[in-house]
Parts: C-alpha cells; sequence; structure tokens
C-alpha cells in the first residue's frame, strides 16, 4: 500500500498566500486613484483609466476565485489532518 503524504505547512501557506494575493486585487481601485496624478499628460491618463476601468470586473472574479481556492486549501489541509488524527486514533485503540 502506497503511503500519502501531506504537508500542511505548505496547504496553509498557499492559503495565506492567496489570501494576500486578493488582498491585493482588492486595493487595487484604490491604488489607481492615488496613482492617477502621476501618469502624466490628459491622453494617458484617460488611456490608463480606461484600462483600469476594464480590469475591475475581471479583477473582482480573479479575487472571488483566489479566495475561494484559499479557502479550499485550508479545509483540504484541515480535513487531511482530521482524518489522519481519526486514523491513528483507531490504530491505538487497535493495539489496546
Amino acid at each position: 500500500m502506497a503511503n500519502l503524504r501531506v504537508d500542511y505547512s505548505v496547504l496553509h501557506g498557499t492559503r495565506l498566500s492567496l489570501a494576500a494575493i486578493a488582498e491585493e486585487f482588492e486595493q487595487l481601485h484604490q491604488r489607481r486613484n492615488d496613482e492617477a496624478r502621476i501618469w502624466g499628460g490628459a491622453q494617458i491618463r484617460h488611456q490608463m483609466n480606461e484600462f483600469a476601468s476594464n480590469w475591475d470586473r475581471h479583477r473582482e472574479d480573479l479575487t472571488n476565485h483566489l479566495q475561494k481556492l484559499g479557502t479550499h486549501c485550508g479545509a483540504i489541509a484541515d480535513t487531511f489532518r482530521s482524518v489522519d488524527e481519526a486514523l491513528a486514533s483507531a490504530r491505538g485503540h487497535e493495539r489496546t
């Protein structure tokens, strides 16, 4: 029988990384407004604003997907840990 090894720290680390990326995406809208003054002339500001506005919809979708994926990574780690503990407990009861 093959052994399944689950690295809980990698799964939880992935969850935290995805949460950090999602938070950065959520803050992009505010940064766009803050940085508009450095974009130069009116035509450049207009084009950058248009791009940023078009990106808002995609950013929101991507942020939601990142958050869900992070939640799933945490749930996978928690589920594997619970199953592992239950199996270890069952093996302990078999020996007594």
